[in-house]
């Protein structure tokens, strides 16, 4: 993860359906662009809920898919995936809560990717 760019000013995401909050840090990684974001919801029983989203721009357009949690579990991504949604260009993987240390947030980032990339492939 190197290659981010740690201030996110001057960058825009285009309006989508799956992000809301605070663009963190954004870059190129495995060939494709990524962005880091991190927002927070409201629960009535837990009150606040933070979230990070792996934001990753897809080379072609797509039909919009949202996974289920049995299709989220067989692709391996890392703990604490809450949604992973696609449309147009767009790859929204969405996981609850921020991660504790760098290598669980390269971790959620590298899959994030990869399961882009592998979009890519078919």
């Amino acid at each position: 993860m190197a290659a981010f760019i740690t201030d996110g000013e001057g960058w825009e995401l285009p309006a989508s359906p799956h992000f809301r909050g605070t663009l963190l840090a954004v870059g190129h990684q495995g060939g494709v662009e990524v962005g880091i974001t991190c927002s927070e919801g409201w629960d009535p029983e837990a009150e606040t809920i933070w979230h990070m989203t792996a934001l990753v721009r897809l080379g072609e357009e797509r039909s919009p898919a949202r996974l289920h949690s049995r299709e989220m579990r067989r692709l391996g991504l890392p703990q604490g995936v809450a949604s992973v949604a696609m449309d147009g260009r767009e790859l929204c993987v969405r996981y609850a809560g921020w991660p504790e240390d760098f290598v669980a947030l390269n971790a959620r980032v590298d899959a994030a990717v990869h399961l882009a990339v592998s979009l890519l492939e078919t």
